[in-house]
């Protein structure tokens, strides 16, 4: 949600709701808590809209600034003068002189700060973070600590958001550093601590993991390159969530900070988490993490559903099997649920079914798992697993993408599927998702039983 300027403009609810990355009616309902949405023609009539950076405030519980805002002025009270009376009038001239040049350099200042604008962006370059405004301004620049054992690489920052994520009425930047070379450079979110800047460049937090983490298979630790990260509201505060993965192996961990930087929980999964989605529902606000869970029998696609308050704990895992975490916090998720892998992707060379998508919409929220992918050329064709639930987590489809269905035909053609599409057990949709929460544990979930 990068970016504040007057003329981003959002001019849907739709468009508002992926900005916020939240459902249309969440965005609809944050409206009557003050979300800054434009109406044309009045409320309830016509065409809405709404600018970033008011949103951007309203997040972190600020006031909103915008092309939109009102001005407003306080009368305040003039300091007297008449003590200058009792001070000769040599000494009097100085004052004054001084106050003159010293009301000039004030003047000056505002009026350059004002001339070069607002911060727009953060680059990185020569191992210093550099503030730009809209117009290519320098406005501050940062240098990175120098003794680093080796220096990030010249690429624009993964993680870079501008906004009041501390409701000061300033605005500030959340910056990230990339990991060096050859460090699982593959990964489009790569990086390794974060910054956290005032407007004009000063350093107020700075967060790097650094923990040690032991499972039944042995301890695990930095570097923890992050991978995943949201920014939302929850409780009337800013949240700000991180998911770090080993960089070899395969656990991760999903820190959820204030916008002071303070910790205020941790969730653990046996598997790296690949994406994130917030979702405010009746029974409080929700962090929905997807990615997959390593097991004993086979790596599976994977959802948490979590307290977007505060998280705590970890996956829920057999105890004294390798993937039980020894040294995580105590807690559990409100709800874990377990993709099994397909017929198409135990055939497909990538290995697992990862989570990749966690979309929300008016009914509810759709996930999607990655099941098979064949490149010809500049043409893909994708299968996908669809698994749709309600607002409070419910089950209502799972299905296939029509990719599914064309790849198996494919794969029967060359001998690498001995059955026919008609008689493929999978053609109805998934047959089996894995379920656990606190009060039932483990419990399966068999869609389109009736459909075989």
């Amino acid at each position: 949600m990068a970016g504040s300027s007057s003329d981003n403009r959002l001019d849907s609810w739709k468009e508002i709701a992926a900005y916020l990355r939240c459902d249309e009616r969440t965005a609809m309902r944050w409206q009557d808590e003050g979300l800054p949405v434009h109406h044309v023609g009045g409320r309830g009539r016509g065409r809405v809209f709404a600018y970033n950076q008011e949103i951007d405030a309203w997040l972190a519980g600020a006031k909103p600034v915008g092309p939109s805002s009102a001005t407003h002025q306080e009368s305040v009270a003039a300091p007297s003068l008449g003590w200058l009376a009792r001070i000769p009038r040599i000494v009097q001239s100085g004052i004054l002189a001084a106050l003159a040049i010293g009301l000039y350099a004030s003047v000056a200042f505002i009026w350059k700060a004002t001339t070069a604008g607002p911060l727009a962006s953060v680059t990185l370059r020569d191992n210093k973070f550099v503030g730009v405004s809209k117009n290519g301004k320098t406005l501050w620049t940062y240098s990175l600590p120098a003794d680093l054992a080796e220096s990030p690489p010249t690429r624009p920052p993964a993680i870079a958001y501008i906004g009041d994520l501390q409701a000061s009425g300033g605005r500030q930047t959340l910056v990230s550093v990339p990991m060096p070379g050859g460090l699982r450079s593959e990964m489009l979110a790569n990086e390794r601590e974060l910054y956290f800047f005032t407007e004009t460049g000063r350093l107020l937090w700075h967060f790097q993991p650094k923990e040690i983490l032991t499972f039944g298979s042995g301890d695990y630790g930095p570097p923890w390159p992050i991978r995943v990260w949201l920014v939302y509201r929850a409780a009337a505060q800013t949240r700000i969530a991180l998911v770090v993965h080993h960089n070899v192996w395969w656990p991760s961990m999903l820190h959820l900070l204030d916008g002071q930087g303070h910790e205020l929980g941790r969730f653990v999964n046996s598997g790296n988490i690949f994406a994130l989605a917030f979702m405010d529902t009746t029974a409080g606000p929700r962090l929905l993490a997807g990615g997959v869970r390593n097991h004993e029998d086979e790596v599976s696609g994977m959802l948490a559903v979590l307290d977007g308050n505060l998280i705590s704990g970890g996956s829920p895992e057999q105890p004294g099997s390798g993937f039980e975490c020894k040294s995580c916090p105590a807690g559990r998720p409100l709800r874990y649920l377990v993709f099994p892998r397909s017929e198409l992707n135990r055939l497909d060379p990538n290995g697992y079914n990862p989570v990749i998508l966690i979309s929300l919409y008016e009914e509810g929220v759709k996930v999607r798992s990655a099941e098979a992918e064949v490149r010809d050329g500049e043409r893909k064709t994708v299968a996908d697993g669809i698994f749709e639930f309600s607002r409070d987590f419910r089950l209502q489809r799972a299905s296939y993408s029509d990719g599914y269905r064309e790849l198996h035909k494919r794969w029967e053609r060359e001998g690498r599927i001995s059955h026919s599409w008609e008689k493929c057990p999978d053609r109805f949709g998934p047959r089996l998702i894995r379920s656990w929460d606190p009060q039932h544990g483990w419990i399966e979930i068999h869609p389109n039983a009736g459909r075989r």
